[in-house]
This record gives structure tokens, C-alpha cells and sequence, in this order.
């Protein structure tokens, strides 16, 4: 039997590529399609506000898209309040009558003889893809424009992915937008590895409390690091004995010293060497030094090349020869935040809490400022962008690169094809 995936139904009604020549259902009523309905993209039916005429009678509710009937009840459906207004069950093949909790018969509508055979290889075609891309193979084929035109829309659906996670923070923070600035700022410094870690520090570790030591660096980053729980060894060195002692005073003076974080709560192993904890600790505190009032600044700016010059710090002597305090630099560093740093600073917080802001007070020049603040960075280079790289299409910009990380995530991962415009363009072309 033909494999075929729901979602490929779903792209099927909502742009009517069916026979609609004596249209009828299961039951052998009479169905005539006035309007599809939208789609839906929360939970309950797959399509809502549709109006259907069945028999001559006009009725209006919401759509159900399944591969097979039976999926009706195995989803649990039935005597969900959500679907008591389900007007038609729209299936691939029908092998069970479905009915509503007042025991009347829900119409469906069978479409495994009404698709047309073109469209049906073309779904086949992607759903034995074995690539990590399903459209590899016909990505040439489609107008680079749907392409553009979908990381746009990721590029957006991430931002406010992004804007929820932020937005609990925010709330988190008590409605502090600097104390949440902080904690997104030391959470994407972690990166994948430590980005856990890291936010557990910045919540045992408040900003309020590190503002009290911004004109003093070296008692700022003993404060980071001690919490870190990386001033615990007994080490021949004196930087490090230096910042062990001003903790054990700072500790013991906040009451801060039973919240500390334990050095086994961060990950060291496959890590490179210039993402260390360590390293970007170090870095923290520098920001965090020039920096005090985050949010503010991050408000004010105008472009990423001002933010580029706002960060462009240089890390004490001691991290310019050092990767932690028992591994030495081979060769000396520069001791100034890199763009690739920099960059990311920009990417994963500035322009995000920017976008979440906006949100937030529902202002659209924030969000529009994010975008702005993206499309000023360079590409990211990481695997998923060289793979659409591959394809021959090239990011230029942060704003392109971040849209299309979140297609790959999102769409080609998952298999979502017939939710994206690239795969649903080449669906309805005629070749």
C-alpha cells in the first residue's frame, strides 16, 4: 500500500488538489467544498472555520485531517470538547465510522482516488528520501524566490522561539529586563555544552550583586569564578590564589558560598579549547565590567557595528596565556573578544532579547531592530549552513543563516516538507 504521510494531506486540502467531480463521502452524502477552512497551528482540528455543504445543507465547524480513519480514536479524539464541532474528517482511506459524542456520524471524505498520480509520485519521491535535505534531489528545480522566502519565515519562527524562552526568563527575573539580560547573555556563552551551567550561575550569582564590583575586575571575575566552583582546587598559582582569596572574603560577605555550583556540573570533555568555561567566564566578566546596565545599552544601540565596537574588550593579561588556570596558551592570544565571539554575543542575545522586548510592549521597531542588528552580522559556519551551502545556496548574513539553521531544525529534520514552501512549490508546479 502506498505510504502517505498526514501532513501531505493536510497540503492536499488546503490547496484543493483533489477531484472535486461528484464530490462524495464515505456514506455516499453529498459534499461540496465552500471553504476549506485555515489552517490551524495550535492544538485541536487541523483546519478551522470551514464551511461545508453536505447534502444541500450548509454547516460550518472545523476540519480533521487523518491518513486512515481509525487514527481518529487512536488520537483520542473522541470526547475531546475541541472536535465536537468537527463538521468532516478528510482521510487517505476510510476503515472505521467515526462519531461524535451525541452519537451522530461525522461525514468523511476519502481522497486516496481523487489525488492525482503526478502528485502522488512527487510525495513518494520525498517520503524515500534519504537525504538529510528531502528536496536535495529537485532543489534546483524550485524558484530561489519560495526558497527566500521560507528561511524568512524561519528566521522569524525562531526569533520567537526564542522570545518565549526569554519571556519566561523575564518573568523569572520578576519583570527585571537587566536581570534577564544577564542570565541570557551567560546562558549563550555555554553554549550547547555548558549553556545549563551557565544559567544556573547567573541564578545563584544575581546581577544586582556583581554591579557592586564593576569598577573593580579582579574581584568581579573572583565572584564568577568562585560561584563556578572552579576555585576549589589547591593550585601553584598566583592568579588563581589571588581570586580564590577574594572569594572566600566576597563568599562569606553576600552569604553566597553554600549556593556555589560544583565543578561537576560543567562539561569539559570535546569541548575546544577557546570555548573552556573558563575562557568564556572570563569574557563575561569583562562584558560584564563595562557593561553594568546591559539592557540599557543594548536598547540605545543602533547597528551591529556599534555593538561590534561596544564589545570589543580586551581579557585580562592573565586569559591571553592561559585556556584555565592548569592549561597555558601555547601561543599568547590577543587578549580582545574575537567578531566570531562577538558575533554570537549579538546573534543569540542582543538581537533576541531585542525581538522579545518588542514583543513584550508591543512595539515592532524592537523587533525590527533585531532583525536589522542580524542582517549586519556575517553568516554563521557550522554544518547546517554548509549543507544549503552545498546546494548552492549561500548565506551572507546572520539574519539568512539563523533562517535557515531553523528550516533544516524544524522542517527538513522532521520531515516537515509539505509545510514548507520550497517542497509545496515544486509540489504544484506542473512538471
Amino acid at each position: 500500500m502506498l505510504a502517505v504521510k498526514e501532513d501531505f494531506i493536510q497540503f492536499v486540502w488546503l490547496f484543493q488538489y483533489f477531484n472535486k467531480e461528484k464530490l462524495e463521502g464515505t456514506s455516499g452524502e453529498y459534499i461540496e467544498v465552500i471553504k476549506p477552512g485555515t489552517v490551524n497551528t495550535k492544538d485541536g482540528p487541523d483546519f478551522l472555520n470551514a464551511h461545508i455543504r453536505i447534502d444541500g445543507v450548509d454547516w460550518y465547524g472545523h476540519v480533521e485531517i487523518h491518513s486512515s480513519s481509525g487514527l481518529w480514536n487512536a488520537h483520542e479524539h473522541s470526547g475531546n470538547p475541541r472536535y465536537e464541532n468537527v463538521v468532516l474528517h478528510v482521510v487517505w482511506e476510510h476503515d472505521l465510522d467515526i462519531l461524535r459524542g451525541d452519537g451522530s456520524k461525522i461525514s468523511t471524505l476519502e481522497l486516496q482516488y481523487r489525488i492525482p498520480v503526478s502528485l502522488l509520485e512527487k510525495q513518494t519521491k520525498i517520503f524515500n528520501s534519504t537525504s538529510t535535505i528531502p528536496c536535495k534531489s529537485f532543489f534546483d528545480d524550485v524558484d530561489p524566490i519560495h526558497f527566500k522566502a521560507m528561511i524568512n519565515r524561519t528566521l522569524y519562527e525562531r526569533l520567537n522561539q526564542k522570545a518565549n524562552s526569554i519571556l519566561e526568563i523575564y518573568d523569572a527575573c520578576k519583570g527585571d529586563w537587566e536581570e534577564a539580560s544577564y542570565r541570557v547573555l551567560l546562558k549563550n556563552l555555554g553554549f550547547k555544552s555548558n549553556s545549563e551551567a551557565f544559567y544556573s550561575l547567573s541564578k545563584v550569582l544575581p546581577l544586582r550583586l556583581l554591579r557592586l564590583h564593576n569598577d573593580n575586575p579582579l574581584q568581579l571575575e573572583a565572584l564568577l569564578f568562585g560561584q563556578a566552583g572552579f576555585l576549589e582546587d589547591i593550585i601553584d598559582d598566583d592568579y588563581f590564589n589571588l581570586l580564590k582569596h577574594e572569594y572566600v572574603f566576597l563568599s562569606k560577605k553576600y552569604a553566597v558560598f553554600d549556593s556555589r555550583l560544583s565543578v561537576l556540573e560543567w562539561r569539559f570533555k570535546g569541548v575546544r579549547l577557546f570555548n573552556l568555561p573558563h575562557i568564556r567566564l572570563a569574557q563575561a566578566a569583562v562584558v560584564l565590567c563595562k557593561l553594568p546596565h546591559l539592557f540599557s545599552y543594548f536598547l540605545e544601540v543602533s547597528s551591529s557595528k556599534e555593538l561590534v565596537k561596544m564589545l570589543s574588550f580586551s581579557l585580562p593579561n592573565y586569559w591571553k596565556v592561559h585556556y584555565s588556570f592548569s592549561n597555558k596558551r601555547k601561543v599568547e592570544h590577543s587578549g580582545t573578544l574575537g567578531h566570531d565571539s562577538i558575533d554570537n554575543i549579538i546573534i543569540n542575545t542582543v538581537a533576541p532579547l531585542l525581538y522579545s522586548y518588542g514583543l513584550q510592549i508591543n512595539n515592532e521597531s524592537f523587533c525590527e531592530k533585531a532583525i536589522d542588528l542580524l542582517s549586519g552580522c556575517k553568516a554563521e559556519k557550522n554544518s547546517i549552513v554548509g549543507k544549503f551551502n552545498q546546494l548552492g545556496f549561500k548565506c551572507s548574513f546572520a539574519s539568512e543563516s539563523q533562517g535557515v539553521i531553523e528550516l533544516y531544525n524544524s522542517y527538513c529534520s522532521k520531515k516537515r516538507c509539505f509545510s514548507c514552501s520550497v517542497c509545496t512549490s515544486w509540489l504544484k508546479s506542473p512538471s
